[in-house]
């Protein structure tokens, strides 16, 4: 039986850097966490003060750490793959979700969200330790 290459991560039919720009500019709902109203109103009010740079930095971390796990074939990112397949939406509002939770953590709990990459399956992303908690 013949194996067939996996296609390059930069040839997936997804850009996670730019879903999570998207992500950075759709208002919180609290739709992917199960949160109270206030925990939602705090996290919509710091996205709204989110800078094109923080923007920018969320957006190369997702994307780094999205090429890493599809690598290591991290089992979340395993899924979004599988849910591109047919018209791909499955494999897009998993990413979008995925992304979604990141933004929470990375607005409320930066300094673990920047610390704690092996959360995500990914070991290779080398944990911050500069960033305060």
């Amino acid at each position: 039986m013949k194996k067939t290459k996996r296609t390059k991560y930069e040839d997936l039919p997804i850009l996670p850097n730019l879903v999570a720009e998207t992500v950075c500019g759709i208002p919180y709902t609290g739709c992917v966490l199960v949160v109270s109203r206030d925990e939602i109103a705090k996290i919509e009010a710091a996205r709204k003060k989110m800078t094109q740079e923080e923007i920018r930095e969320f957006a190369n971390i997702c994307d780094e750490r999205c090429e890493c796990a599809y690598e290591e074939k991290a089992h979340w990112m395993e899924n979004i793959v599988d849910g591109l397949e047919g018209d791909g939406r499955r494999g897009r509002d998993l990413l979008y979700c995925v992304l979604t939770h990141w933004m929470t953590s990375y607005l409320m709990t930066r300094g673990a969200f920047m610390r704690n990459s092996k959360w995500y399956g990914v070991s290779r992303i080398k944990d911050r330790d500069d960033i305060p908690g």
